[in-house]
């Protein structure tokens, strides 16, 4: 299968909140292309909540393929599950990936940081089937209605990554209700 990144950039600006189901072969690229593209507009910032790889790879990766991570705050919710010692970094927080609660207050407290008049923000989950690893599909999917609602109510842009070999077909269902378009690539 061939992407149409072409269409996919025209969905991105023209929708709110969108959800992808990415089958695992086109991941790395995908998630990497789409924060590219995204940060290539420069009045906008990101809040990438990540629990697939340790922020130190995933922001050498989205450096080697010259996306600017300046305009990025990291949420990392897997290291603090396999490093014995953390070093804390401005512009990175670092969470358990079952605390939610905790990952709620780190969203909210990242918009606050970002949301200077002239940028616009989104949040970008990679990749929240993985929180299913750590949470059940019901608490997960309350969540997701959650943070949904703050990204309409802060006026920011949603990216939702899921890999179709992790999704619960009633978790799926649930959260494909909460976004304005979902985009499946198998």
């Amino acid at each position: 299968m061939r992407i149409d990144f072409k269409k996919i950039e025209k969905d991105l600006m023209e929708s709110k909140i969108i959800l992808f189901t990415l089958g695992s072969k086109y991941y790395p690229e995908f998630s990497t292309h789409l924060l590219k593209f995204m940060l290539s507009k420069p009045s906008w910032k990101c809040i990438y909540v990540g629990v697939v790889k340790p922020y130190v790879d995933v922001k050498k990766n989205l450096e080697k393929n010259k996306v600017d991570t300046k305009r990025i705050y990291f949420i990392d919710c897997i290291s603090r599950t396999v490093a014995e010692e953390i070093e804390e970094k401005p512009g990175v927080a670092f969470l358990l990936p079952a605390d939610l609660t905790g990952l709620a207050i780190a969203i909210d407290e990242a918009i606050n940081k970002l949301g200077e008049k002239d940028f616009k923000v989104f949040l970008f989950f990679d990749t929240l089937s993985t929180f299913l690893i750590y949470s059940s599909a019901p608490t997960l999917a309350r969540f997701s209605h959650f943070i949904t609602g703050r990204i309409r109510l802060k006026n920011l842009k949603g990216i939702i990554l899921t890999l179709e070999e992790q999704v619960d077909k009633a978790f799926f269902a649930s959260i494909k209700s909460f976004c304005d378009k979902v985009i499946e690539i198998k």
